[in-house]
């Protein structure tokens, strides 16, 4: 079976891991730890001390949101189409969540969607970086700016891209990243939350441990959380963050395989990406043709029949159950339109271009 994502490891993983276990520092208090916060601040290009690893992509927005006071009485606006745990923390932060709709082509928010979007109970933006995707960053810095609005950037799918010059995750109020076992780099399971405001990262390392300021503190001065990267999960991603040069390489190939297989027919509508957008796709994703939709799930069938693992997009968030109370800003038809329409491709690392021929070709016989 060729999987939807497997991630690139090898001995150098099972080195560094098997060097944190001998060291005998294999909880959050691991030196491992730091040096891993520091070498993915300077992957980021962002200040040093600025950020910090956390056990989960969703404890991280969590922390983001509760670090920047976001809670009961704040409007949060964010997009349908990006995964439940998006919106999950906001209502677990006690915000009210706003859903938007996004661009058909790049399947993300653009500057006149927030724009028409704001209200005057707008307190904060959270800007999805969809499959790897970016917004136009620069025009929603220009609004949420001149608003006083917070913006907080859902970069879990988004190691290695950029837009312009800056790093994802690097240009909001707050950034976050997962490290979940199918992401672009893994610690297993994990997360990484980036602040602009260095008073942030002190409050958030707080937090991070149960209010206090660590070992040996058990006078909290937050209600806090308990959620800290393991020396373990550490370890993992400091080999990975060793190979994240021949990761962006190997999915860049990738990437352009379906490009050259893709592209030219009209029937399967690849995802685009923003102009002035830089990077890797986390998952190739498009959209089947409208008379396909109701057969979506037999084609996610015969492909794994054929031996090839592919997954439906999201869901658009606003047509589930747990999250219909949450308003929405306007039309969410094209969000809908995706999560009922849209598949992703097996894009792991390891993918050859043989692999990816083999993948179109398959695809194309059942759609």
């Amino acid at each position: 079976m060729i999987p939807i994502y497997e991630p690139l490891i090898d001995s150098s993983e099972s080195s560094m891991v098997a060097k944190c276990v001998e060291s005998g520092w294999i909880s959050s208090r691991s030196p491992m730890v730091a040096d891993f916060e520091k070498s993915f601040l300077q992957y980021l290009c962002a200040e040093p001390e600025s950020g910090l690893a956390v056990s989960s992509g969703s404890a991280a927005l969590l922390l983001a949101l509760k670090t920047l006071g976001i809670g009961r009485g704040h409007e949060v606006l964010v997009p349908s189409m990006t995964f439940s745990a998006t919106v999950s923390m906001i209502l677990l932060a006690g915000a009210t969540p706003r859903f938007m709709d996004v661009d058909p082509k790049t399947w993300v928010i653009t500057p006149e969607i927030l724009e028409k979007a704001l209200s005057a109970k707008t307190r904060c933006v959270i800007a999805v970086h969809l499959y790897g995707n970016m917004p136009d960053m620069e025009g929603i810095m220009k609004i949420v700016s001149s608003k006083g609005i917070l913006l907080i950037e859902d970069a879990a799918e988004a190691h290695g891209s950029s837009f312009g010059r800056r790093k994802a995750g690097t240009f909001g109020d707050a950034g976050i990243f997962s490290f979940f076992g199918n992401k672009i780099i893994t610690t297993g399971e994990g997360g990484f939350t980036v602040f602009r405001n260095p008073s942030a990262t002190a409050t958030a390392r707080m937090m991070r441990n149960h209010g206090t300021a660590g070992q040996g503190d058990y006078s909290s001065r937050h209600i806090g959380l308990s959620c800290r990267m393991t020396g373990m999960q550490a370890a993992l991603g400091l080999a990975q963050l060793e190979k994240m040069d021949e990761i962006i390489s190997r999915k860049n190939t990738i990437a352009a395989a379906y490009e050259k297989n893709l592209l030219a027919q009209t029937r399967l509508s690849l995802q685009k990406f923003t102009p002035g957008w830089s990077g890797i796709p986390w998952l190739t994703s498009l959209l089947l043709p409208h008379e396909c939709a109701s057969e979506r799930e037999k084609i996610i069938s015969r492909m794994g029949e054929n031996g090839i693992q592919i997954y439906t997009t999201f869901t658009a968030l606003h047509t589930l159950k747990p999250f219909q109370q949450a308003r929405g800003t306007g039309s969410l038809d094209v969000s809908e339109s995706i999560g009922l329409r849209g598949i992703s491709l097996p894009s792991g690392p390891s993918l050859t271009t043989d692999m990816v021929d083999h993948i179109c070709e398959t695809l194309m016989k059942f759609t």
